[in-house]
């Protein structure tokens, strides 16, 4: 098989919608998909079960179901029984471009990669609107600065023998940014590509990253960052998403997450005299700029 698919699937019915709406239109697929359902609610059990009777038989639907607690600790079970050369992780509630995912994988066989990154959109449920976040731009500091600032798990597809040893921290929040890290880009080879592979969709409801109470596993993180930046070479990488971590906790995090994250914060300024720290705060505040001024 060429790839596998691995989908934790958390909260209400609602929230598998475009996971059943691409399931469906999938005619043909070289590999299987591994659904993980975190239970809460017969609704959701019951209704896997009937797409996995209509669809099952289309290709190879896995589906496994426990109280696993966090999309970490979900993505690892899938992991764990994953056959396929390659493996990819996505979200129940977006839609992937299936035959973009194809044709990236179909243009690199034979080469000796550990993952391949595609370019993506990003849907605001409300209005509808999207917005194309483009990679490849043939220098591979600024792809590196690119995934920095849009660190989705979702974008990649890895290689299934280099994650062997990689696992997910077992967390609802920042987990995959983590995982990019230990899985350490900067020391692999991989392909960047200008096609679209995935549709983010932003502002869906029961999104954990609109849940406050997943803002406790930000601190966990981060304190996971701050060994990883004692530990290991500093990288443009670590730098700027330890920076992003620290300031989404002092805007959006509890009383007790905000005063770590502000300690956090002003330790880092310290560092500006590094030159990495340094290069990832302009990439963080200009970023943002640009996004205010979008916005304007």
């Amino acid at each position: 098989m060429q790839l596998s698919v691995i989908v934790p699937i958390t909260g209400p019915p609602s929230r598998i919608n475009n996971l059943l709406s691409w399931l469906s239109e999938v005619n043909k697929f070289n590999g299987e998909v591994i659904l993980v359902h975190d239970v809460s609610d017969s609704d959701t059990v019951k209704l896997l079960a009937k797409t996995q009777s209509k669809i099952g038989n289309s290709f190879n639907l896995k589906i496994i179901e426990g109280k696993f607690g966090s999309p970490g600790a979900a993505r690892n079970a899938g992991k764990r029984i994953a056959e396929s050369t390659w493996v990819a992780f996505w979200d129940c509630d977006d839609i992937p471009n299936v035959k973009n995912v194809d044709q990236l994988l179909e243009s690199s066989a034979g080469d000796e990669l550990d993952f391949l990154c595609g370019s993506f959109d990003v849907v605001d449920v409300s209005s509808q609107k999207s917005v194309t976040q483009h990679i490849n731009s043939g220098n591979p500091t600024t792809d590196l600065k690119q995934i920095a600032l849009n660190p989705g798990i979702w974008r990649f597809v890895f290689k299934r023998t280099s994650i062997e040893s990689v696992f997910f921290l077992e967390i609802s929040m920042a987990e995959d940014q983590d995982f990019l890290m230990d899985f350490n880009l900067t020391k692999r080879s991989g392909r960047y590509s200008h096609l679209i592979t995935y549709s983010y969709y932003r502002g869906e409801q029961g999104q954990l990253t609109s849940t406050k109470s997943a803002f406790s596993d930000l601190e966990i993180s981060i304190k996971y960052l701050k060994r990883c930046r004692r530990n290991r070479e500093r990288n443009i990488y670590l730098e700027t998403i330890y920076l992003r971590q620290i300031i989404t906790g002092i805007l959006r995090g509890s009383v007790r997450v905000k005063i770590f994250c502000s300690q956090m914060f002003i330790k880092m300024l310290f560092s500006l005299g590094n030159r990495t720290t340094f290069d990832a705060f302009s990439l963080v505040f200009s970023s943002s700029k640009r996004k205010l001024v979008s916005n304007a």
